[in-house]
Order: C-alpha cells, then structure tokens, then sequence
C-alpha cells in the first residue's frame, strides 16, 4: 500500500465558501486528503426571528449533505460549530460511528434560564457525545465547556484563532472611531460613551445589535458591511473599540486580530474571552465593561494622542504575526495526528 493510500481524509464544515488558495485548506491538504463541504449561511437579518431561521436553514442542510458525504472520510473537522453539533446529533441518532468529529469554536452564550436556552443546552449536550473533540478559541472556554459539558467522552483543548494577515497598503488615518462585529457586542455602552466626543464613530453592525439605541448625530451606522466594505473601514480609522456584553464570552477575536494586523490603536471592554490574544497596555488598552464613562476616557485620551496611538499599534502588529491562519491551521493538523496515533 504506497502513501497516499495511508492518509486519511477529512472533510471541513463551513457556513462559507472559502476562497481558491485558502491556506487553512493548503496547510491541512500537506498531511491529509482534506474536502470542504459548505453553505452559503445569509449575512443581513432584519430580526432576531429571521436570523434564527436563516442560519438554522443554512446548518441542517449542510450537516444534512455532509451526512451523505461521511461515508467516504475518517474525520470530520467542524470549522463552524453548530454544523459540527447538528452533524453529530445525527451521526448519534443514526448510529453512525465511522467518522470522527472534531468542532471548532463552540459558543453557547448564556442568556438566563429561559425554555430556548434550556432546548441549547440539552442538544448541545446531546451531540457532544458524539463529538470526540472540541477546540475553544479561549482558555476560559476550557475550562467552562470542561464544568458544563464533561460527559468521559469529549475532550475540550485551547487552539488560538489565526487570520490571513491583510495588506496594508490601504492603511491610513482618517480620525474616525471604528467598532464593528455583531456577537456579544455592547454598542449601547460605546453610543452612551461618544455622545460628546468630538470626531466622528463609524460602527458596522446588525440592526439586532442596535434595535433601541438612539444614535447622536456624530454615529454612522453601516448595515451590511462585510468582507472588503468592513476591512476598508477598519483600516481607515484612528481607532478601534471593542465593546462587549458578557465578559467571560469568547468574541471579538477576529476583528480584534484584524485591528492588530493593520496597525491599529485599540480600546477593548475587558473579556477573558480575548486575555489570550492581546496584552492590556501594550498591544491594547482595556476598560471596564457597561461603564461609558470610563470608556469615553480612553476614546478621548487617544485620539487626543497621535503618538501613544502610534505605540499601541505597532506593538500590536508585531505581537499578531503570532495568529496567523498558517500556524493555526499547524496547530490543528498536528491535532489530528496526535488522535490518530
């Protein structure tokens, strides 16, 4: 039997088609036979309600072709975690145990004890045990996943989260205040905290996200930004705020790391979920969340200070070449192999 007879296959779960030269898929292609299986998940909502049942659609359906596709693979690698869960559910009411499953970037945001979040819980629980191994984005999440989900079967491992380092060449400095990003964000507190700032605060967000806000006249709203709209306005901006509600969530990686990447002064709400990317003071400053005072402080006192902002952004741009997409997606091939040995 030659080798590559020995390798095994895996296919990758994704609510995105990735790009042609994808380097999550090239590095994993080195050491396995890796296909993607993906749906094309929508971007805008108008309601919560249409969220729910977009997104939902989109999950099924690919865990549905995927479930037809498992036959042919030894792993599957969930890049998008509600894909993997409902794969798995599945995979364990079918009694389907030829494949392996692994999840990336499981989130079960806590929002009290209401009959939704219990019907979470209880299907999250329900096909984690058909899940051999799950990778968190977050140090913290480990050890949360470990007290609510521990069922002798799954393991849960900290991997950090990489990105395709963006150009540059588009950087500049426009004066404007940038925030951005639709999960477990606090844009109430940033509004409450710009109301009187004098320079103008773009945010790129859902209409969820802002549903009764009042925005001031100096707070422009961009619905729908993705992709090359969102970047552009990213890195144009003096400065970014990452506000988040629940501090002990994991979000705010990605845009957080894009900040970085482009060289950007950063003010972030402080979050366990981002401690293992950033370092508070050097690469970013951190305020306190739900206090706009103390947000509005640190706004005002960098914009005011085109050097200090200089400093935080070229701290952070060294410190991010650490999380690229290359060396996550080393961490996650060599993974695999440690399971398979």
């Amino acid at each position: 039997m030659n080798a590559s007879q020995n390798r095994k296959k895996i296919l990758i779960l994704m609510d995105w088609q990735p790009p042609k030269e994808w380097e999550f898929l090239r590095v994993l292609q080195q050491n396995f036979d890796a296909d993607v299986c993906f749906g094309q998940a929508p971007k805008s909502f108008h309601s919560q309600f249409e969220k729910i049942i977009g997104l939902w659609r989109t999950y099924v359906l690919t865990a549905v072709r995927a479930l037809f596709k498992s036959g042919r693979y030894d792993f599957v690698y969930a890049w998008h975690a509600v894909i993997g869960l409902v794969f798995a559910a599945f995979c364990r009411f079918f009694r389907l145990r030829n494949v392996r499953i692994v999840v990336a970037q499981l989130i079960v945001p806590r929002k009290g004890d209401s009959l939704a979040q219990r019907i979470k819980q209880a299907f999250t629980r329900y096909a984690l045990k058909r899940v051999e191994l799950v990778i968190a984005y977050s140090s913290v999440e480990v050890e949360q996943f470990e007290k609510a989900y521990a069922n002798g079967f799954t393991r849960f491992v900290f991997t950090p989260l990489g990105i395709d380092l963006p150009s540059v060449d588009s950087v500049r400095d426009d004066g404007y205040v940038f925030s951005g990003g639709r999960s477990n964000r606090d844009y109430q507190t940033l509004i409450e905290a710009v109301r009187s700032v004098d320079a103008p605060i773009h945010i790129a967000a859902q209409r969820f996200n802002l549903r009764n806000a009042e925005t001031p006249p100096n707070v422009i709203v961009h619905y729908n930004a993705f992709g090359e709209a969102f970047e552009r306005l990213l890195a144009a901006a003096a400065l970014v705020v990452i506000p988040l509600d629940r501090d002990d969530e994991s979000s705010g990686q990605l845009v957080l790391l894009q900040a970085m990447a482009l060289g950007k002064a950063i003010v972030v709400t402080e979050n366990r979920g981002l401690a293992d990317y950033c370092q508070p003071g050097k690469t970013v400053v951190v305020a306190p969340p739900h206090d706009p005072r103390a947000l509005r402080e640190r706004i005002v006192r960098l914009l005011a200070n085109a050097k200090e902002r200089a400093r935080l952004g070229e701290a952070a741009r060294e410190y991010v070449q650490q999380f690229t997409l290359h060396n996550q997606a080393e961490r996650v091939a060599g993974i695999m192999n440690r399971m398979m040995r």
